[in-house]
């Protein structure tokens, strides 16, 4: 079963790299979001449902914490806040993995 992935990524080069390795990847449909005011963000990610959020840790136009007190009775959600200056990635349930290799972020996708 395909998986629906959401990208809020306010770096384009960022966004393109990330974007662009998921989209290849046969078990993932993933569609960017960038440029948006946040209540226009946060209607896109209802109308289109994902089944998993990333978001830069540090994004400016919409703060981590809100995306995730949004959607905390949302759990069919996951999101996933990269911080790409050390390689670690936070995942909603609050756990963080270090990523070593491409494949531990697609591991942690799935």
């Amino acid at each position: 079963m395909r998986k629906i992935i959401v990208i809020l990524e306010e770096d384009q080069l960022i966004n393109a790299g990330v974007q662009s390795f998921l989209a290849a990847q046969e078990c993932f449909d993933v569609i960017g979001l960038e440029g948006c005011e946040p209540t226009q963000i946060i209607q896109e990610i209802e109308m289109i449902q994902p089944d998993v959020i990333i978001i830069d840790q540090n994004n400016q136009t919409i703060p981590l914490g809100d995306l995730l007190s949004h959607f905390e009775n949302t759990p069919n959600i996951r999101t996933i806040a990269l911080n790409i200056s050390n390689n670690q990635i936070q995942i909603c349930d609050k756990r963080q993995v270090q990523i070593h290799q491409l494949s531990d972020f697609i591991n942690v996708l799935l």
